[in-house]
């Protein structure tokens, strides 16, 4: 596998992310448009596509993707958010930006506008990887080093996702929460036909 494989395979991955969020931005901005009560309604995404050995992702507002590999988390995606932007311009730090009374005000959504810009990234996998998407009414409760600890007990994703969404619950969970966790195994015997093919 190469990375000019990948690189062209990018594309049309992105492509059709892309053109899902758009008409998701639209049904939603045209449902909302008409309700003075819903228009300060905001949707956050964080969507995934695994293709071989490469996750794509696309990311609008605080909704997190994360990867987990072995006893390591990295944050995938970033904020678009109020106190993001503050961290990014050096006017807070990041441990001040997790209880910032801000830190919920998002700077991008879908519905708000008849079109929506996502942010996109590529990332090699590797079998034995974790993938977490989530919202802040997860990521606001549960700690990137929790989310590790829980990932090294060899829960599967089912049981983590619960594991996860309990655990925030504990804590008050005063948010909504969603959680997809994906765990990547070893490649099909199969998967060479699909590369040829592309």
């Amino acid at each position: 596998m190469t990375a000019s494989y990948y690189e062209s395979q990018a594309q049309p991955v992105r492509r059709a992310l892309s053109e899902a969020i758009q008409r998701a931005n639209m049904a939603f901005y045209e449902a909302t448009s008409g309700e003075e009560s819903r228009r300060k309604m905001a949707i956050t995404l964080v969507g995934a596509v695994v293709l071989g050995r490469q996750l794509h992702v696309a990311n609008i507002g605080d909704s997190r993707a994360y990867l987990l590999r072995q006893d390591t988390i990295r944050q995938l995606t970033e904020d678009h958010s109020f106190v993001t932007e503050l961290v990014k311009r050096g006017r807070i730090g990041e441990e001040e930006a997790t209880s910032h009374p801000q830190r919920n005000i998002v700077t991008r959504a879908l519905g708000t506008q008849p079109t929506v810009e996502a942010d996109f990234c590529e990332e090699a996998i590797q079998p034995g990887d974790t993938i977490i998407l989530c919202t802040d009414g997860l990521w606001g409760e549960v700690s990137e080093e929790e989310m590790a600890q829980m990932a090294t007990q060899l829960l599967n994703p089912q049981e983590m996702a619960s594991e996860l969404v309990a655990l925030a619950n504990q804590r008050g969970g005063p948010d909504n929460m969603t959680v997809i966790i994906m765990q990547i195994g070893e490649p099909s015997p199969l998967a060479h036909l699909l590369d040829e093919s592309i």
